[in-house]
């Protein structure tokens, strides 16, 4: 997918589309440009992360706040790491107005490629329940899996893709940020 920067609006904020009475502050912003990662493989999602400059600066408040980037030897498999977003509440039904959340645990590599055999790398993980039921779905692409890291949440994740949602057997696969780390340090330090 290619996008245009100019197309794009981001909103910081926001809990129910729906609602202007549900206490929340959203701000809207322009985008001025997008880096996608230059690896980027459309048929493998392999290095499936981007970041989106705003057009302006924010102010943080209760409702804007930046997440963590993980320190690069952060463990993460076998624990509990939640996913939010707006997407569909179940394959092929209506995305939610309202903001969800998952709390999904984090795989082990050797599970993870039992179900993708052949198809992940390095720099993709999973999480989701063995059993089904819970997981990321439709229009939660590029979302965040955040974990606990003392006081604050890191981001570990970034919503890719999976079989369906919230199929036994197949977890959501997300896209490791720890792992690109030195990229986004690069791709964030050419905007300032």
């Amino acid at each position: 997918f290619r996008f245009n920067a100019p197309d794009l609006r981001v909103r910081l904020g926001e809990y129910d589309f729906a609602s202007t009475a549900d206490d929340a502050s959203p701000r809207d912003f322009g985008v001025s440009r997008i880096t996608m990662h230059q690896d980027y493989d459309t048929k493998t999602y392999h290095n499936d992360i981007a970041i989106l400059t705003l057009d302006q600066p924010t102010d943080f408040n209760c409702d804007i706040w930046p997440v963590c980037l993980p320190a690069p030897d952060f463990e993460i498999v076998g624990r509990k790491a939640i996913v939010t977003g707006w997407g569909t509440v179940g394959f092929g039904e209506a995305e939610s107005n309202i903001l969800r959340e998952v709390t999904l645990p984090v795989w082990n590599r050797t599970e993870c490629d039992k179900s993708y055999p052949g198809k992940l790398i390095s720099t993709q993980i999973c999480a989701g329940e063995t059993g089904g039921g819970k997981d990321s779905c439709q229009g939660d692409s590029g979302g965040p899996l955040v974990m606990q890291n003392g006081p604050r949440w890191a981001i570990i994740g970034v919503v890719s893709f999976g079989i369906r949602c919230a199929e036994p057997g197949f977890p959501g696969v997300y896209t490791k940020v720890s792992e690109y780390l030195d990229w986004i340090g690069q791709t964030v330090s050419r905007d300032f």
